[in-house]
């Protein structure tokens, strides 16, 4: 046994920062921050953005009291609302333990949404998720959950080792907040009795209304949780509302706050047992009531319609999303997600009719199609690459059909939905600034542009198109709730109303002669599509449909082609030569009679803005109960963020019985365009009882204690869309005490000596690239199918490992003495996911991993090791190391079932995966028969060099078991099970002349962590 012991380590604390850290993003500093405060919140906004700020302040006050007031819970201080308009992008996040609402200026424009003014509907929605979930919190604000945790090892490992490597990570929440995803939401969408700010429109409608006529309704289970892939995710709002809107009404309007309180309760782990609770019935009892109610409704509500059905013939339904067909005589071309699970992503296909063939263009686009004059060009918007500062932005492009070629025509103006003049020679598009929208005239032959429009009361517009002479543009706005139809006068500068009933009128449409404007309204509380004769004023009906027809185009024959949405997918369909149907036949429910008139904002004084100061959210602390090594190791997590998140703070301790312990503490600064960070990291590890005799008489005990520590100093920066790139100076330093005993007698133990000594010391520099261009998928942690994952690392290392110990001349004391290892060091790790050919459902992961280290005299504490959970399965962690690494994985996986729900405890099982492996590779010194390999004998004799290394390389298969769904309703939960069976026999000797044998065997891996 020597005395020159390391510790190889992994700290669950790692693992768990790498979610709360790893999410790639551009920091803004070129933006200067105020603040407006008032009695209930503080506002906070960059420039730019002053207006939406000011209104979003009004709409708070204004919600503040009514939904405080309906669940008796008022914040502990006041709630930051963070206003940014840094994307073309929407949405609105509450951090309710943050007691933060982060709110995007720009309008949500969503196909399966309704249109309501947005920052009333937002902010009410937002801060309804801070009230209600702040009711039901089990622990204190500070206390957002705890974690229980287990660590275990292989058994086998180095002399010189502490321990053996990982082959169990188990990390797992208890939370302080468990609450079903329908509940959650509908609570949020109701806000309060009486509101106004969003409503049950015909959207909702629309998606539960399918669900229910196609026997596809989500299970109260499923409506438990998201991660769900098309219209997943919204049928759970939507289900969600319309189950709290039953409850309600059957139950009170108590009865949200009520379960709120019941949720609260610290052993209340199920939303079944709070509903018996408040109800008298259980979850079970009650769905089936409310389904039966509308099984019953819906049927006897589209019983006239479904005897008057007019859909056309449906061409295109592969994905969830076929969206704004259009055709020539020639193709059909039109977006869709097929092969994709959100329905955000859409690209540009192409049909040709006459050999019935389907073409993929481009991805990306998310907009409405125009063609040019002479229809060899696509014209759209869509969202380009981040700009110098990160920013995404939309842009107007067009598509050469000719040389098959995409072409910028605007940078970074925020524009959308273009339209095309007659002759071509100019454009007009909507901008998007600061929660407004408004008109952009561009004249393609000088690239001017001129605004055409003077909206700055948070107009919402989504179409424009211009009639056929030039002398008009048709676009849809929404100014409350729903859309109307407004004219745009070139001549006059004039707008007038064109359709402004209570009703949802949207995608106006000139037909070629400019007699008909077509149109979509939900007039009978259903979308379809209508025209009206712009000179008598008459209105047609041309479909009838029971879910809804949107996207309207009309060709030069006289088809009318539009989306339609059926069985929660949006297919594209065409009519050939529609005909006007009696309007009677669509009869289903005038719901905009029942549509409420805003609340008016109150006038809450709000003082002048300041020039922002930096917040700090109170630090949480997150118990933690962990099993390492055979020992309860209890400790705990803390973070605590800058609201803006300018700053960021995480760490982590826990301490055993035997004051072995892990400490960690990261921190990441956002205020400069790279992130600056600085992590620090110390642990302790014990190996007592090491027995050996003293002089060949006396038995003698050595305990150890080693003590590791390690210092990040360094900058990260995304770039572009896929790129990430980290520069670390780490400085490392790894300590050991020795405490010598002497045994006397059977029970006495005499001290002998006691010393301490660092053995390890270096400083690294090291450059990270990590490239990531998989798309997103539902299951992208467990099962990824699509795109390339590339982490390189080059590092220059400064390292210095114990040599032997000398004496200080001066003061006669032990002094280490050092090797200096000074090397250059490239790692790669790389995955490539992929669906293989000719299959619907079999997946491939091809991953590799590389590694070369420059000095050939490099000390084996450096070493590279090729085996153990991250390596070659079929082998220990330790059986296989070198300077030089290679190895290739290759993974089958088949789904056992996606997006199904097996309740198990407070675990929703949703997707199960199995998969079977191969592997092959190893981690090496030298080449059998080549001692003192350099480069040039690689080069004069490349084949016998290769196949020396090859013919060591050992190999394994194995089989995977992965597990995905969710715990307590909002926390994803992956498991993954592996069996590796090594396939080579081999023995190594480390430097100290032991020898191992691996024998074949089969060998198992557990984890359980984060991820979907």
């Amino acid at each position: 046994m020597t005395n020159r012991f390391f510790g190889k380590f992994i700290l669950v604390n790692i693992l768990i920062a790498s979610f709360l850290f790893s999410a790639v993003r551009y920091n803004h500093p070129e933006l200067d921050w105020e603040t407006l405060e008032t009695a209930h919140f503080s506002v906070h906004y960059h420039n730019g953005t002053e207006n939406t700020a000011r209104r979003a302040a009004k709409v708070a006050e204004t919600v503040y009291e009514p939904i405080t007031s309906f669940y008796n819970f008022t914040p502990p201080e006041k709630t930051h609302i963070i206003i940014k308009d840094t994307d073309d992008y929407a949405n609105g996040g509450a951090y309710y333990y943050d007691n933060k609402i982060l709110i995007w200026a720009t309008p949500l424009n969503f196909i399966l949404r309704g249109n309501h003014i947005w920052l009333r509907d937002v902010i009410a929605h937002e801060f309804a998720h801070i009230i209600s979930l702040g009711k039901a919190m089990k622990f204190s604000y500070n206390v957002p959950g705890i974690y229980l945790q287990g660590m275990g090892y292989e058994k086998e490992k180095r002399e010189d080792v502490v321990r053996g490597y990982p082959n169990v990570i188990v990390s797992y929440p208890l939370p302080g907040m468990v609450m079903p995803m329908w509940l959650a939401e509908g609570a949020a969408q109701y806000n309060y009795p009486d509101a106004t700010n969003d409503l049950y429109d015909s959207h909702r409608d629309m998606i539960l209304r399918d669900r229910v006529m196609n026997h596809n309704m989500l299970s109260l289970t499923e409506m438990g949780s998201f991660g769900r892939k098309g219209t997943g995710n919204e049928s759970v709002y939507n289900q969600g509302w319309a189950f709290t809107r039953y409850l309600q009404e059957n139950y009170g309007e108590s009865v949200l706050p009520d379960l709120m309180d019941a949720m609260s309760k610290p052993l209340k782990w199920s939303i079944n047992s709070a509903l018996k609770e408040v109800t008298g019935k259980n979850g079970q009892q009650l769905y089936h009531e409310w389904k039966n109610q509308l099984e019953n409704e819906y049927h006897a509500r589209t019983n006239n319609i479904r005897a008057n059905e007019r859909i056309g013939e449906i061409l295109f339904d592969k994905g969830t999303a076929q969206l704004y067909p259009i055709s020539n005589q020639d193709k059909i071309f039109y977006l869709s997600n097929a092969g994709q699970d959100y329905l955000s992503l859409t690209s540009l296909f192409e049909y040709d009719k006459e050999s019935k063939e389907t073409k993929f263009l481009q991805f990306g686009v998310n907009s409405k199609l125009i063609f040019g004059p002479d229809e060899t060009k696509l014209y759209y918007s869509r969202v380009g690459k981040p700009n110098a500062q990160g920013s995404e932005f939309s842009d107007i492009y067009y598509y050469d059909l000719k040389k098959e070629k995409e072409v910028e025509i605007t940078h970074d103006a925020r524009a959308m939905n273009p339209d095309l003049s007659a002759n071509g020679k100019e454009l007009i598009y909507i901008i998007n600034e600061n929660g407004s929208q408004n008109i952009v005239l561009r004249n393609l032959r000088t690239d001017g542009t001129d605004t055409l429009t003077n909206f700055n009361n948070f107009e919402q517009l989504f179409n424009v198109v211009w009639s056929p002479e030039g002398e008009k543009i048709a676009f849809d706005i929404t100014t409350s709730h729903g859309r109307d139809i407004y004219l745009y006068n070139m001549q006059t500068e004039k707008i007038e109303p064109l359709l402004n009933q209570k009703y949802d009128e949207r995608f106006p449409l000139y037909s070629g002669d400019g007699k008909w404007l077509y149109y979509v309204s939900d007039k009978t509380g259903i979308f379809n599509i209508y025209r009206k004769n712009l000179s008598s004023g008459e209105e047609q009906l041309l479909t009838n449909v029971t879910g809804a027809a949107f996207m309207p185009y009309l060709d030069k024959m006289g088809t009318l082609y539009y989306t339609l949405y059926d069985d929660a997918k949006f297919k594209i369909a065409r009519i050939k030569n529609p005909k006007p149907i009696e309007q009677e036949h669509a009869t289903y429910d005038q719901n905009y009679k029942n549509i409420p008139e805003n609340i008016e904002l109150v006038n809450s004084p709000v003082k002048d803005e300041k020039e922002y100061s930096s917040h700090y959210s109170r630090y949480f602390i997150m118990p933690r109960l962990m099993v390492d090594y055979g020992t309860l190791k209890p400790g705990l997590y803390f973070f605590s963020t800058e609201i803006l998140e300018r700053m960021e703070i995480f760490g982590s301790g826990a301490m055993n019985k035997n004051y072995e312990y892990d400490a960690a503490v990261m921190l990441e600064y956002h205020l400069w365009d790279p992130t600056i960070f600085l992590e620090f990291y110390n642990i302790r590890r014990n190996l007592n009882n090491q027995r050996e005799n003293y002089s060949d008489a006396y038995p003698m005990r050595n305990d150890y204690t080693f003590f590791l520590t390690e210092a990040h100093l360094g900058v990260s920066r995304p770039l572009l869309e896929a790129n990430e790139f980290r520069f670390d100076i780490v400085y490392s330093k790894y300590r050991t005490v020795n405490d010598q005993f002497i045994q006397k007698t059977a029970d006495e133990w005499t001290a002998f000596d006691n010393f301490s000594y660092n053995y390890y010391k270096g400083i690294n520099f090291k450059l990270d690239w990590k490239f990531d261009a998989t798309l997103p998928e539902v299951n992208d942690f467990t099962n990824p199918t699509q795109g390339w994952e590339i982490n390189t690392t080059l590092s220059r290392n400064y390292d210095k490992f114990l040599d032997d110990f000398g004496i200080y001349k001066d003061f006669g004391t032990l002094k280490e003495i050092y090797n200096k290892n000074y090397y250059w060091k490239v790692r790669q790790e790389g995955k490539w996911h992929h669906q293989i050919p000719f299959t619907n459902s079999l997946i491939g992961n091809l991953r590799w991993k590389l590694g070369w280290i420059s000095k050939p005299d490099l000390d084996s504490f450096f070493n590279f090791f090729a085996g153990g959970m991250p390596g070659l399965r079929g082998y220990p962690y330790f059986s296989m190391e070198g300077r030089n690494l290679f190895s290739l994985h290759y993974t089958f996986r088949h789904p056992i079932f996606k997006q199904e729900d097996f309740k198990l405890g407070w675990f929703n099982l949703q997707n199960c995966f199995i998969g079977a492996f191969a592997e092959t590779g190893n981690a090496w010194n030298g080449v059998r028969g080549y001692s003192g390999m350099d480069w040039g004998t690689f080069v004069s004799e490349p084949g016998a060099v290769t196949k020396g290394i090859l013919d060591d390389f050992k190999s394994d298969v194995g089989v995977e078991l992965r597990l995905s769904g969710f715990s307590f309703y909002a926390y994803p939960t992956s498991i993954n099970l592996d069996l590796a069976y090594g396939l080579s026999e081999f023995q190594v000797s480390d430097k100290m002349k032991n020898v191992y044998h691996y024998d074949k065997e089969w060998r198992t891996y557990l984890t359980i962590l984060f991820g979907l």
